[in-house]
């Protein structure tokens, strides 16, 4: 796969942060629409993917370290599992 230049990236990230700034409207959905729309079908495969790693690596950079592996559950998921299952026994992820 070529190289992506990061141009692309960075024009696609600032279009996306300029059309967050709209309020919440019809306006604003569609625009954001349009948007994603012109991308999936303009940019070639190459450019989508890089955005779609750089969009990976911004959200989800946290995932690979030992803090967040071993963490443990959430408040909220050890409250659902103490409602939801009996206290014996294990869940799978």
């Amino acid at each position: 796969m070529a190289i992506v230049s990061a141009l692309p990236v960075r024009a696609w990230y600032a279009a996306d942060r300029a059309l967050h700034l709209l309020k919440p409207s019809r306006v604003g959905v569609v625009a954001r629409a349009v948007h994603g729309g012109l991308w999936l079908g303009a940019a070639p495969p190459e450019v989508l993917v890089a955005i779609d790693e750089e969009a990976y690596a911004r959200r989800y950079a946290y995932h690979d370290t030992d803090d967040h592996n071993l963490r443990g559950w959430f408040d909220w998921e050890r409250e659902v599992l103490a409602t939801a299952f009996p206290p014996s026994g294990r869940v799978v992820l």
